[in-house]
């Protein structure tokens, strides 16, 4: 049902409004709680149960999202409601560090396109100093992969850490920088060693870090050196 309701729902402005009328957004991010989910490796906790039973599968908050994803994208006034609604903050402060790579990857994506759509959404100023760590943090794992390393991981994370710095320029702290270029770099690594050196694949990584570091490295020039 959450597929079907996710084509349908997609650049379908009449079935947009429809949908938000019955209230069908509120009880989307209602259940993502029950999602959950931090990676180990990031030390978020993931939420095992919620008050009424266990949390959802991997499968079902994918489906979860794909439907979500589908009824705010391209639609402003949904996207106001979604972030009052703390779906956005969700994603970032937990989507993007979901123990499951699928979910994470489409938390990501999400909030690129949201965000490119609507930088003027609010729920980045709402993040705490803490939360905008742990945020940090989780983008420098998937920029570094997994094991198996999946490029689709790093792409995303390195799309998604430009367009935070496009909107909020000191998000991240000043340690960010040094951080980014280390795991663009053992990233790099490894797409060569998958892929071969100068793989267009490669070469659009490099582009995309060498953006976010030449951002974090303008972010220290003093007003009189420009």
């Amino acid at each position: 049902a959450l597929l079907t309701l996710g084509v349908a729902v997609q650049n379908n402005e009449a079935v947009q409004a429809d949908l938000l009328g019955l209230g069908v957004l509120r009880r989307m991010a209602a259940r993502l709680p029950s999602c959950g989910g931090g990676r180990a490796d990031i030390a978020v906790e993931p939420a095992r149960a919620v008050a009424g039973g266990g949390g959802e599968s991997e499968q079902v908050c994918g489906k979860l999202l794909y439907a979500m994803s589908g009824l705010v994208k391209n639609n402003a006034t949904i996207q106001t409601v979604a972030d009052d609604l703390g779906v956005f903050s969700w994603l970032v402060n937990v989507g993007a560090s979901h123990a499951s790579l699928p979910v994470a990857k489409k938390a990501m994506a999400l909030l690129d396109t949201v965000l490119a759509q609507n930088p003027e959404l609010p729920f980045l100023a709402k993040t705490s100093a803490e939360e905008q760590s742990k945020v940090a943090e989780a983008l420098l794992a998937h920029v570094r992969g997994g094991d198996p390393w999946d490029v689709d991981a790093p792409e995303k994370a390195l799309r998604l850490v430009a367009r935070l710095l496009a909107v909020r320029p000191m998000l991240f702290p000043a340690s960010f920088q040094g951080d980014l270029a280390r795991a663009a770099s053992s990233t790099a690594a490894r797409c060569e060693a998958s892929f071969g050196a100068g793989d267009e694949l490669c070469e659009n990584l490099a582009s995309l870090s060498s953006r976010s570091i030449a951002m974090l490295a303008a972010r220290q020039v003093r007003d009189d050196e420009l």
